[in-house]
């Protein structure tokens, strides 16, 4: 029988392997699925609430990422209906004074992105801020500004004349998202463990019904009891099935 200790550093190896797990994961979605090439595939434009100021959000998913462009919205009535938003968005929460503040220093100009990254939960995730400046008649020049929670690989171009430049953005979340990364790690860890139990379980149920140890294997069969302490491993074990009232034999 495993000891509480012995069940508890199992345990807490189990989840340690899970994070470990779910960190490569998220990691690797990162790697391989870089904001630019998915991220300006967007959602029409919405409102994240009801009130005034709110966040006017466009949305785009992928598996495994969901990336969020948002920017203060204080007249909600071009935006009808609202956006989903993820529970673990920033965009949850109303704009605060100093960033209403700073987009009407910017015109409307001023942006956040907001990237996560994580499978089957979000559980990393960064924002970088960007804006842009009206050129001539309708066009746009666009500067990234600042990343937060992550790590820039690729940083776009500045002063793009495009909404294209995104297309080059690249970066891997660091900031962790807690619920997320906690479930994550706990469903990694579970799905490694169980093969072992199932393989365990079997295995002691094969060998009690066959008279032998089922901690290791060693034959209990003519010791006159079902219930025994093994003179091998120490294990109390209750032999099953018709090798319990067999005699031994060992050979010549």
């Amino acid at each position: 029988m495993p000891r509480p200790r012995s069940i508890l550093m199992q345990a807490a190896f189990i989840v340690l392997l899970g994070a470990a797990i779910n960190l490569g994961v998220s990691l690797g979605l990162a790697w391989f699925r870089p904001e630019g090439n998915w991220a300006t595939r967007t959602t029409p434009q919405a409102l994240s609430g009801v009130g005034m100021p709110a966040w006017a959000v466009q949305r785009a998913d992928v598996t495994g990422a969901t990336a969020l462009h948002r920017r203060v919205e204080q007249d909600g009535r071009w935006f009808p209906g609202a956006v989903r938003i993820p529970w673990w968005s920033r965009a949850n929460t109303a704009p605060t004074p100093e960033e209403v503040e700073r987009q009407v220093q910017t015109q409307g100009d001023w942006m956040v992105t907001e990237v996560a990254y994580g499978w089957p939960f979000k559980s990393f995730r960064y924002e970088h801020v960007w804006t842009t400046h009206p050129v001539g008649f309708s066009g746009r020049l666009y500067y990234f500004k600042e990343v937060r929670g992550g790590l820039i690989l690729v940083q776009p171009p500045a002063g793009a004349t495009s909404y294209r430049w995104r297309q080059s953005m690249h970066a891997m979340p660091l900031e962790p998202i807690g619920a997320g990364f906690a479930a994550n790690a706990l469903l990694f860890g579970f799905a490694v463990w169980l093969p072992f139990q199932v393989r365990r379980v079997l295995r002691l149920r094969f060998r009690r019904r066959r008279g032998l140890c089922g901690e290791c294997g060693y034959d209990l069969r003519g010791h006159g009891s079902e219930t025994i302490r093994c003179p091998e491993c120490g294990a109390i074990e209750r032999v099953t099935g018709p090798g319990a009232a067999q005699p031994r034999h060992d050979a010549p």
